[in-house]
């Protein structure tokens, strides 16, 4: 097989399997419902937006991307496992797996940091902690 059909076939099973993780979180309701000044569609009947309303709006898009961190992490690192055992001992391929591996080592890290930063950030602002880990998995 070519390496341009493998890569092929992996773009296409992660859009299918991304895809299907989608319908799980169409009920998300990432935005509070309350109205912005001006807001001429009248559509939501919550209240004026507030400070809280913005904590919740982070809560629910830092939980959603969370989310849905966690299986494409396992999807990235499956992905590694599979280039390392088809690399048959042969350095440059190796080389390339290592290099993939750092660099989806290195953006799990940095997601989570921003988790961290973030939620640090409104734990002082608010008081309070933002605590919603694991939420929209189970």
């Amino acid at each position: 097989m070519t390496e341009h059909f493998i890569k092929r076939t992996w773009l296409v099973f992660i859009t299918f399997f991304i895809t299907g993780l989608l319908p799980l979180f169409t009920f998300a309701s990432l935005v509070p419902n309350c109205t912005l000044p001006g807001d001429p569609t009248d559509l939501t009947t919550g209240g004026p937006c507030r400070f809280q309303d913005l904590i919740t709006l982070y809560q629910n898009v830092m939980g959603f991307l969370l989310s849905i961190l966690i299986p494409i992490a396992i999807l990235a690192i499956a992905f590694i496992g599979i280039q390392y055992l088809t690399a048959l001992g042969n350095p440059s391929k190796l080389e390339k797996v290592h290099e993939t591996a750092k660099d989806v080592l290195w953006g799990i890290l940095i997601a989570l940091a921003a988790y961290a930063i973030i939620n640090t950030i409104f734990k002082v602002l608010t008081q309070k902690q933002v605590d919603f880990w694991f939420q929209y998995i189970f």
